[in-house]
């Protein structure tokens, strides 16, 4: 199955979970992107297991997502951190990055929030590497009225190294701008806070 066939089936099965209200609910809904976590396999429940093609990763599925239905905006953390900073190691330096992803959180909560509250379906595409995170915005969302969608975009360590290439390859830009060493990405794997049992859909990204 090639890349855009993979793409099509992960939508397909998608879609039931982000069409129309259930039992009369008139709020939003929110797709809460989370991933990856280069760990094992687990034999935690989830909602879904799909197996995807490579190169289907948080920005490819939540932009597709959008595109199927143009009723879902897209916040993504990566495109605030571009639209106000710039691009890593371009227009500012390293040292500062830290503090223009932390401003970039505070964005998407507003942005999310305002969203929400307008009742205005949205994908969150971000890494939400913990627990508690996911936590806050599943709370975010049933407070404002709404109902969550939790997909685990799940990948072992090399393919996520492996894609982590494919995209500097293709260039700079908002969603691949900084520069991720084996060691930052063995960093980030070992504090990847795995869903199990929360009510998650699992994308496993070959």
């Amino acid at each position: 199955m090639d890349r855009e066939d993979s793409m099509k089936n992960i939508l397909a099965i998608l879609m039931p979970h982000l069409e129309g209200q259930e039992n009369g609910n008139s709020g939003s809904i929110a797709v809460i992107m989370c991933g990856a976590s280069g760990l094992s396999s687990t034999t935690s429940p989830c909602i879904e297991r799909i197996l995807t093609a490579k190169g289907a990763g948080k920005s490819t599925l939540s932009s597709a997502i959008v595109d199927a239905l143009p009723s879902f905006t897209r916040l993504s953390i990566d495109a605030i951190v571009a639209d106000r900073h710039g691009i890593y190691n371009v227009d500012y330096p390293p040292s500062q990055y830290e503090v223009h992803l932390e401003d970039a959180r505070q964005v998407l909560s507003e942005q999310a929030f305002e969203m929400l509250e307008k009742k205005k379906n949205i994908v969150l595409d971000s890494s939400f590497w913990a627990k508690k995170a996911r936590d806050e915005y599943k709370a975010k969302v049933e407070n404002a009225g709404g109902r969550w969608v939790l997909v685990f975009l799940k990948a072992e360590r090399d393919v996520l190294w492996k894609r982590i290439c494919e995209r500097r390859e293709k260039g700079i830009n908002a969603d691949s701008a900084r520069d991720i060493s084996p060691a930052l990405l063995d960093q980030f794997v070992r504090g990847f806070e795995m869903p199990e049992g929360e009510g998650e859909i699992v994308v496993i990204i070959e």
